[in-house]
């Protein structure tokens, strides 16, 4: 009946409970932790089982390559012994064969030669050189000995003259028959600076023909030197150059300028945009050079029946230009900018060419060299 021996005993019968419950919970932990210690000892077994394995076979493979080791020694042992005994027998071989050789005594070392003995190129060919020559000369006396020619009958050379200036042309045979040959020779030096020669002056019945005769190509070169581009200018020209819309050809170089396009220029000039070459005068099979365009205007001299071909030349046509302009009376400020910079000697000899009065300027003259021939008097 006491309240507390009540309380007690349902408070012991709460522990027994608390009791049975800690004791189930401890034993669930402790089988938990015995399970894994287990798979712990099992995974670490097989671990090591697998360790095992992995080191015999280690062990094995070891076993191999030393016991391979062994043998391939055991076979260089012999090998050095075998080559032990082959070097005793050659020494024994070599000291029987010194013993039966001469004794010799080394006095100085052989020395390396740094340049070859023979043959001696330089030497041999200026002996070449030389029989050449000599053979040459011989040769050349006995085909003089054997093939003389007649004597020449006494020629005098005439250097024409014309327009008041001092040409380079060549100068022209005349026969003679009763005069004696005329020998001149300098007795003394010359003082004075010799005036410049001027290239051949083409006439104006020659040039038409000429550019009847020429082709496109070569047509077109000379109408460029007629228009007062010098040849070195003309093959420097590039497409980029020719404006066909403003009619002028602006020129580079040291004498930059502008030249207006004739009208029988023009469709030379246009026909030329068509061609893919980067240069005006090029074309992408056959590049222009000065060699080529002074054997087609030589070509076209041939061709037109013009005296003395060799005289026709890009100077020439220059030239040529230049004293047409020079007979009208330009004023030489507006012809260096047409014809670009001239040297002062060249300006001077073509000075005499200046008709009297005042001269014109640039705006009064006729620029286009005629292309027809001249007509003829009337009556």
């Amino acid at each position: 009946m006491d309240p507390k021996a009540v309380a007690l005993q349902s408070r012991l019968v709460e522990l027994e409970r608390q009791i049975a419950a800690q004791r189930d919970i401890g034993q669930s932990n402790a089988l938990a932790e015995a399970q894994e210690e287990l798979a712990s000892a099992q995974g670490a077994a097989a671990r090591l089982q697998s360790q095992i394995t992995t080191g015999r076979k280690e062990v094995g493979q070891f076993t191999a390559r030393f016991n391979e080791y062994k043998s391939q020694q055991d076979q260089l042992n012999a090998i050095e012994t075998a080559y032990q005994d082959a070097s005793k027998r050659l020494a024994k071989l070599e000291a029987t064969e010194r013993s039966r050789m001469p004794a010799t005594k080394l006095l100085e070392a052989a020395a390396t030669p740094q340049q070859p003995w023979r043959p001696l190129y330089w030497r041999d060919t200026a002996l070449s050189l030389g029989a050449s020559l000599a053979l040459a000369l011989l040769v050349m006396w006995l085909v003089e000995l054997f093939n003389r020619s007649e004597p020449q009958p006494t020629m005098v050379f005439v250097q024409p003259q014309s327009g008041g200036l001092p040409y380079a042309g060549m100068p022209r045979a005349l026969r003679v028959q009763s005069a004696a040959p005329m020998h001149l020779e300098a007795t003394s030096p010359v003082l004075l600076p010799q005036p410049p020669m001027f290239p051949r002056e083409l006439e104006r019945d020659e040039f038409v023909a000429l550019t009847r005769a020429s082709g496109d190509d070569s047509r077109l070169v000379v109408l460029l030197l007629l228009s007062g581009i010098t040849l070195d200018e003309a093959l420097a020209l590039r497409h980029s150059d020719i404006d066909l819309d403003l009619g002028l050809i602006h020129v580079g170089g040291e004498s930059k300028r502008d030249v207006a396009i004739a009208d029988p220029l023009r469709p030379l000039l246009a026909a030329r945009t068509a061609v893919s070459s980067e240069l005006l005068l090029s074309r992408q099979d056959r590049p222009s050079t000065t060699g080529t365009v002074s054997a087609q205007i030589l070509s076209a001299a041939h061709d037109a029946g013009i005296e003395d071909v060799t005289d026709v030349t890009p100077d020439c046509l220059r030239h040529t230009y230049v004293t047409f302009l020079v007979r009208q009376g330009i004023r030489f400020a507006d012809l260096t900018q047409i014809v670009g910079d001239l040297p002062a000697a060249a300006l001077g000899a073509y000075s005499a060419l200046s008709p009297p009065g005042p001269l014109l300027p640039r705006d009064a003259i006729n620029v286009v060299y005629p292309t027809s021939p001249p007509r003829p008097p009337l009556g």
